[in-house]
């Protein structure tokens, strides 16, 4: 199963319809709504995003790249968690965010765009509070009003 099939199975389905540069204009608009939101500003991360617009992926050492950094920050968030307490929880869900942010950029780096919109849509949906306005402007780039 997709993963964004459980959250937006008619996002999926307007995606599986777009065209392949639709499909990467999506990635890209999600990943950099995810980035601004979660404050994930790691430069490979910002390097990626950066890359991903003026050439729609990424090569495999940007990747690699950008999954140090994902590995980095879930290490440092599960570390926090696990010594949570109600006061330093804020801090460790703002740390998970902006991993899920950072995998938002890998995952647009697909070669495949479909994939590269399915994965890098869910990620960037799991660093953000605003789920919907998340999808509705996906929905919008894919609508070609964005």
């Amino acid at each position: 199963m997709i993963r964004l099939e459980t959250l937006a199975p008619g996002l999926v389905a307007a995606l599986r319809t777009s065209s392949a540069t639709m499909q990467r204009a999506a990635s890209v608009a999600a990943c950099e709504f995810a980035v601004r939101q979660s404050g994930a500003d790691h430069p490979a991360v910002l390097a990626g995003v950066e890359k991903l617009r003026s050439a729609g992926t990424l090569s495999s050492k940007e990747r690699a790249a950008l999954d140090d950094v994902v590995a980095q920050l879930d290490d440092i968030y599960l570390t926090m968690q696990a010594g949570a307490t109600p006061s330093t929880c804020e801090d460790y869900v703002k740390v998970f965010r902006q991993a899920r942010a950072a995998a938002s950029v890998w995952f647009a780096g697909d070669d495949c765009a479909l994939t590269a919109a399915l994965e890098s849509i869910y990620e960037a949906s799991a660093a953000i509070d605003k789920r919907e306005e998340l999808f509705g402007m996906v929905i919008a780039v894919l609508e070609g009003r964005l």
